[in-house]
């Protein structure tokens, strides 16, 4: 099971990789997109929990090479609010 945290950073990954096909985000990619800008350690430490879990795979030696191995489905975390056209994480 993730943490909230987690599935945001994993959401995160996965998007940027489909909006830029297919390219892994940057650390500092992760952090601006779950709110965290600065904090390049927690986010360091969100994605090495990732990859301990099996949800992620990174390339040693490669730069943004992250590979996703189970993605989660979006309507999982967030439900889509139709007054503000958003995405509102589920509580």
């Amino acid at each position: 099971m993730l943490t909230h945290r987690q599935q945001q950073t994993l959401l995160a990954i996965q998007a940027y990789q489909r909006d830029n096909g297919g390219v892994s985000p940057t650390v500092r990619d992760v952090a601006e997109a779950i709110g965290a800008a600065g904090q390049m350690n927690r986010t360091l430490g969100l994605r090495a929990g990732l990859e301990e879990r099996g949800f992620i795979r990174r390339h040693p030696g490669r730069h943004r090479a992250i590979e996703v191995l189970r993605p989660i489905p979006i309507a999982r975390v967030f439900r889509f609010n139709d007054a503000t056209k958003s995405l509102k994480p589920l509580p």
